[in-house]
């Protein structure tokens, strides 16, 4: 077996895979693989054709890509609170690998394993984004929340999101008893004149 290193990471290894293996004619490739600066083609050792071309002209395909509006918390997981109340704003977009977000009007399929609400299971893309509320819940947990193109043309995307106890509320202050007569005449009161306090 040979290896092709180009230097252009590709996201989608799968996708080039499969489009290396249909090219006319097609690659004796064994897999693909990639690392954050380069993509590695793994080749038969009697190929002779160079896969490099095709890797510089790839495009990874447009993906979903989520975010939650709440406080990040352990391992970097967005937290709301447990309280029945509370919610959490996952924001969708349709976006290219480098980040930009592509336009598209998409129905997409908002979905959690664990069965919390969801405000809006089957939302469209506008513009190529979509917002949706994820909660309120009365218990704490870790929860997935999945979303997918209707059309299969995009990936799913997951994100983890986390309820969590609410801070406890601290215990209101007892009012003070307000001093009787005796009090403010006796001797507390002359030491407190003659202190100044």
């Amino acid at each position: 077996m040979k290896t092709v290193k180009v230097a252009k990471p590709v996201r989608d290894v799968d996708g080039l895979l499969n489009a290396l293996k249909k090219c006319d004619p097609p690659f004796s490739v064994v897999t693909v693989g990639a690392d954050a600066r380069s993509t590695f083609v793994y080749l038969q050792d009697d190929e002779s054709k160079d896969p490099a071309p095709v890797v510089e002209g790839w495009m990874d395909a447009p993906e979903i890509r989520l975010s939650s509006n709440g406080k990040a918390g352990m391992m970097g997981v967005s937290e709301a609170f447990a309280n029945g109340l509370d919610t959490h704003t996952v924001l969708i977009q349709k976006a290219d690998p480098a980040g930009n977000v592509l336009p598209g009007v998409e129905r997409l399929s908002v979905t959690s394993p664990q069965g919390v609400k969801i405000s809006n299971a089957s939302p469209r893309l506008q513009d190529g984004l979509a917002m949706v509320q994820v909660g309120p819940v009365e218990k704490c947990g870790d929860l997935v929340i999945e979303v997918s193109d209707r059309g299969g043309s995009l990936r799913v995307a997951r994100l983890h999101l986390r309820f969590v106890s609410p801070p406890p509320t601290p215990p209101e202050e007892a009012p003070r008893p307000t001093p009787s007569p005796a009090q403010k005449t006796g001797l507390l009161a002359t030491i407190r004149r003659v202190l100044g306090i």
